[in-house]
C-alpha cells in the first residue's frame, strides 16, 4: 500500500510552478498556490517536515524575543533597522498566534510562561513592560496575552519559578500566556496533504534539481530516492524553500555570488522535572545573552536552544556532547537546585535554522525574506530565507502572492483547510492502535492509505509523533513496525530494516554524539 504518485507519470508535464523543499513555509506555500487554482508540484528530497520544521523549539510565540535588542539597550538606537525587522516580526508572530489558535485548536498547546527580571540584570522592568504595550498593540482584539508582573516575593510560590537562581536579587517576574506548536511535522504532512486534495502534485524522497531555461519556462530534474526513476518537468516559476539547502539548490545559477542562508544550530534537551511543574515555563536569557527557554512538553520540559555557526554536514545534524553538557550547565545555572546530569536527559534534538545571509550580521538576520532572484538573472525563480515555523501560514500568503504577480493561473480557485484526521499523540489509544492491539480507527486507515508513509519513521515521528512523548523500548518498535509493516504489505525482510533503522534514528535523538 503506497499513496505515492510514480514519477514516471510526469515525465515532461508542465506546471505553473514548482516548490523545491517540503517544509512548513514550502508546503504553506503549495497550498495556497493551489488553492487559487495554479498547477503546483512539491518536492521534497526526504520526508515532508523533517527537516529543521522538526527540529525548531516549537513556540508559537508572541514575538517577545524579536523586541530584545541583544547586546543592550541601546542596540535599537544605534542600528533602527533592527528595530523595524523586530516589529515586524512581531507583528507577524501575533498574528500567526492568533490565527493558528483559531482554526488549529488541536494542535496549539497553551503553557504559561515566566520571565525573571533580576535587579541589575540585562533588562529592567520598565523595558518588558514596554514590550508587552508594544506587542498589545498589535494584539488588539485577539487571543490575549494575559501580561502581568509579579514582584519577587509572590513569585515565590510558583513551582519552577521558585527554583530560580539568585532568588533574593529577583526583582520580578513577567508572566503571559505562550502557545507551542505541538506538532509541527504533523501541521506540515497535514498541510502538502490539503495541498494534494486541492490538485497539488506533491512528492516526498523526491530531489529536485533545477536544471535551467527552457523556452519560457524552467527545467527541473526529479529524482525518486527510493526507486531511482529520474525525470524532468517544466514550470514557469520555482520557488525554493529548501531550508539550509536553498545555495545548495540554486548552486551554479548563482555561482560567485554571496549565499542567501546562514545557517545557526540550535540544539534542545528534554528533561522529566517534578510533576507540579508541568504546563509552566520559563523564558529568560543565558549567560551569553541570547534566549534561552525552560518549556512544559507533556511529562518532560526541554530546554534550549544554542545559537552556533552551522558549517557542517547539512544531513547529519546531531546534539553533539559539547551541545547537550553547555545545555545542562545553563540550566543548572538557572536552577542551581536541579543538578542536572546526562542521565536525566530523556532526548535530544538539534536544527540548523535557514536565516538570511547578512553581511554586517555575524549570526544572520532573522527577518523573514522572499527573494526575487531575477536580480541574479533568475526570473521567476524564488526563494525564501527566515521563515519561523510559526509564521508558515503568512509565509504561504507571501509566497502565493509573489508568484501570482508574475504568473497566470491555470486552474479554478478553491478553499484552503487546515483541519487534521489525527488525534493528540498523548491520547491513551495511539499507541495500542499504533501496536494492533485495537481494531484501527479511521486515522490509522487514513495514515496508511493515504499518508504517504514510506518509511517507519515517516509513521511514528511525523505521522503519530509518539516518540516526542513517549519513551518507546526496542519491543515497542518491534511490535508496532512489525504491525504496521504488514499493513503497508512490506516483505518480512523490509520490515525487520525498517525497525532497526527506526531504533538507529531513535538512538541518535535518545544520546548526544
Amino acid at each position: 500500500m503506497n499513496s505515492r504518485l510514480p514519477l514516471t507519470s510526469l515525465d515532461g508535464r508542465r506546471f505553473d510552478v514548482v516548490i523545491i523543499g517540503g517544509g512548513i513555509n514550502g508546503a504553506a506555500g503549495a497550498q495556497q498556490l493551489a488553492a487559487r487554482g495554479f498547477q503546483v508540484l512539491l518536492a521534497d528530497k526526504g520526508d515532508f517536515g523533517s527537516g529543521s520544521s522538526s527540529r525548531s523549539s516549537r513556540l508559537l510565540h508572541c514575538g517577545l524575543r524579536y523586541l530584545a535588542p541583544g547586546g543592550s539597550a541601546w542596540d535599537f538606537l544605534l542600528h533602527p533597522s533592527r528595530l523595524a525587522t523586530g516589529m515586524r516580526m512581531a507583528r507577524l508572530a501575533i498574528e500567526a498566534r492568533h490565527e493558528f489558535v483559531n482554526t488549529t485548536a488541536a494542535r496549539a498547546q497553551l503553557s504559561k510562561l515566566y520571565f525573571p527580571i533580576y535587579k541589575g540584570g540585562a533588562y529592567s522592568g520598565w523595558q518588558v513592560d514596554l514590550a508587552f504595550r508594544m506587542l498589545d498593540h498589535y494584539n488588539r482584539g485577539r487571543i490575549p496575552l494575559n501580561y502581568q508582573r509579579l514582584s519577587g516575593p509572590r513569585a515565590a510560590s510558583i513551582p519552577l519559578v521558585n527554583a530560580l537562581r539568585d532568588f533574593d536579587t529577583l526583582d520580578s517576574v513577567a508572566s503571559y500566556d505562550e502557545f507551542q506548536i505541538s506538532w509541527p511535522e504533523r501541521v506540515t504532512v497535514d498541510i502538502a496533504l490539503d495541498a494534494r486534495r486541492m490538485g497539488a502534485t506533491v512528492l516526498n524522497y523526491t530531489e529536485a534539481e533545477l536544471v535551467g531555461r527552457r523556452g519560457d519556462g524552467w527545467e527541473v530534474a526529479l529524482h525518486d530516492a527510493i526507486d531511482g526513476t529520474r525525470v524532468r518537468v517544466q514550470a514557469e516559476a520555482v520557488v525554493n524553500t529548501a531550508g539550509i539547502w536553498i545555495d545548495k539548490v540554486l548552486g551554479p545559477h548563482r555561482a560567485g555570488k554571496p549565499p542567501k542562508v546562514l545557517g545557526t544550530k540550535g540544539s534542545h534537551i528534554a528533561v522529566e522535572l517534578a510533576p507540579e511543574c508541568r504546563g509552566i515555563g520559563v523564558a529568560t536569557i543565558n549567560r551569553k545573552n541570547e534566549p534561552f527557554y525552560c518549556l512544559p512538553w507533556g511529562r518532560y520540559h526541554y530546554i534550549g536552544p544554542t545559537e552556533l555557526i552551522y558549517e557542517g554536514d547539512l544531513d547529519k545534524i546531531r546534539t553533539s556532547t559539547q551541545d547537550r553538557d553547555w545545555l545542562l550547565a545553563e540550566a543548572n545555572h538557572l536552577f542551581p537546585s536541579f543538578n542536572l546530569t546526562a542521565r536525566d536527559v530523556a532526548h535530544t534534538w538539534s536544527g540548523v535554522r535557514p536565516l538570511t545571509w547578512d553581511a554586517r550580521l555575524p549570526k544572520g538576520n532573522r527577518s523573514r525574506v522572499l527573494h526575487d532572484l531575477s536580480v541574479d538573472g533568475l526570473d521567476k525563480v524564488f526563494a525564501m530565507t527566515g521563515g519561523p515555523v510559526m509564521t508558515h501560514r503568512s509565509a504561504g500568503v507571501e509566497i502565493a502572492d509573489a508568484v501570482a504577480a508574475r504568473v497566470r493561473r491555470t486552474g479554478k480557485a478553491t478553499v484552503a483547510d487546515f483541519r487534521s484526521d489525527f488525534p493528540s499523540p498523548q491520547e491513551a489509544d495511539v499507541l495500542p492502535a499504533l501496536r494492533g492491539d485495537r481494531p484501527p480507527p479511521p486515522w490509522l486507515d487514513a495514515m496508511l492509505e493515504h499518508g504517504m508513509v514510506v518509511h517507519l519513521s515517516d509513521a511514528l515521528m511525523r505521522r503519530a509523533g509518539v516518540p516526542w512523548y513517549h519513551p518507546l523500548q526496542d519491543t515497542d518498535i518491534e511490535r508496532i513496525g512489525r504491525y504496521l509493516g504488514g499493513r503497508l504489505g512490506w516483505a518480512p525482510a523490509r520490515t525487520e530494516q525498517e525497525i532497526a533503522a527506526f531504533k538507529q534514528e531513535l538512538s541518535v535523538l535518545q544520546h548526544a554524539v
